[in-house]
């Protein structure tokens, strides 16, 4: 069973621009954070099992490229 707990939208494919830097660099493979809910981070995760989910790649210090892994 799943709860919502906010209001967002969804995206699968394009690019979605942060609007700020969030500190990546151009090429930077992008995942969902292990450690920190809904963050993306440039380091994938490496604990005995968790899940490495792959969400994109960096265009910029701000905006990704979404390329959600299966």
């Amino acid at each position: 069973m799943f709860t919502a707990v906010s209001t967002t939208s969804c995206q699968m494919i394009g690019t979605y621009d942060f609007g700020s830097s969030q500190g990546w660099t151009a090429g930077n493979m992008l995942y969902l954070s292990d450690a920190s809910a809904g963050a993306i981070v440039t380091t994938a995760p490496t604990t005995s099992g968790h899940f490495v989910k792959r969400v994109g790649v960096a265009l910029s210090a701000q905006i990704m490229a979404i390329k959600i892994s299966a």
